[in-house]
């Protein structure tokens, strides 16, 4: 975790560069250029954060998109039961706490508990997949969860649910910070997360093998 911290930090050696990820990364479907970004770190994993190639736009653009769309499909039910759940706990206020107002309320809630465990679940082996997949540009390993867990064992399960554990917490207290904030410190949080996923997937699938 520290040589994730100390990567992230090393943002601010470039000023600019560091202002243009803040600035992209506010930007709606811009913001997937800083994700593409950053999944090139976990394919080349650099010792400090690379200058952004503005002749490159459109292949940082690709790469995040492509990071944004397999997320998306690991993530997309408990995403779905989490929002179902939401709307349902929160439509029992107008009818209140007796009968179907109830029902609807205890409905909700029951899907958001179930939506955050699945969501849990899956990312447990999302993470080292996405970070197979990034590192060997092959999106067909994108069900390679023998490889993941295999990676998994390399880190050790102990220390990978203590990254794992660390990932969250750090993006969960980022977020609660505030939108605004949380936008700001984007780059740093995506550079820490990145990093420590290069740093497993290393174990594994050394860069340019």
């Amino acid at each position: 975790m520290s040589r994730s911290l100390d990567f992230s930090i090393k943002l601010t050696k470039d000023l600019g560069n560091l202002l243009l990820l803040i600035v992209l990364s506010i930007i709606p479907i811009v913001d997937f250029i800083v994700l593409g970004y950053f999944a090139e770190v976990v394919w080349r994993n650099p010792g400090e954060p690379p200058k952004l190639d503005t002749s490159r736009l459109g292949e940082y653009f690709v790469e995040g998109l492509k990071v944004f769309l397999i997320s998306l499909i690991y993530f997309i039910i408990p995403l779905v039961l989490l929002i179902v759940g939401i709307v349902i706990s929160g439509a029992y206020r107008p009818v209140g706490m007796i009968g179907g107002g109830f029902l609807l309320f205890w409905t909700g809630g029951l899907l958001i508990g179930l939506g955050l465990l699945l969501l849990l679940a899956i990312a447990f082996i999302a993470l080292p997949l996405l970070g197979i997949i990034m590192r060997t540009g092959d999106a067909s390993k994108i069900l390679a969860f023998k490889e993941a867990w295999d990676l998994i064992q390399a880190v050790g399960l102990g220390n990978y649910l203590v990254i794992l554990v660390a990932l969250i917490a750090v993006n969960a207290i980022a977020s609660a910070l505030g939108s605004i904030i949380a936008l700001i410190l984007a780059p740093f949080l995506m550079a820490f997360s990145f990093k420590a996923l290069a740093l497993m997937v290393d174990l594994r699938y050394p860069v340019g093998r």
